[in-house]
């Protein structure tokens, strides 16, 4: 996605309370979601969490701490929201 790319410093979100950037995303096919609140972790697919937008989905490839630049691994918890 151009706007998480240079020269853009990534898209942000919170994640609890610990600021994040997002870096890499793909695209994946839309599904029906009774309750469609973005940010939302809907399903994990390939171990990456996928996200819910206001229309379609995103898999989050690589998130970064926003203070201290150090790569993400996996969430911890399903339940997390993207905020």
């Amino acid at each position: 996605m151009d706007a998480v790319g240079h020269p853009y410093r990534g898209a942000s979100a919170l994640v609890g309370d610990r600021l994040v950037r997002v870096l890499a995303v793909r695209e994946r096919p839309d599904v029906p979601v009774e309750n469609r609140t973005a940010g939302k972790v809907i399903f994990v697919d390939g171990g990456r969490p996928v996200v819910v937008c206001g229309e379609g989905l995103l898999r989050i490839d690589r998130l970064v701490d926003d203070a201290t630049g150090e790569a993400l691994p996996p969430l911890a918890r399903f339940r997390t929201r993207f905020g």
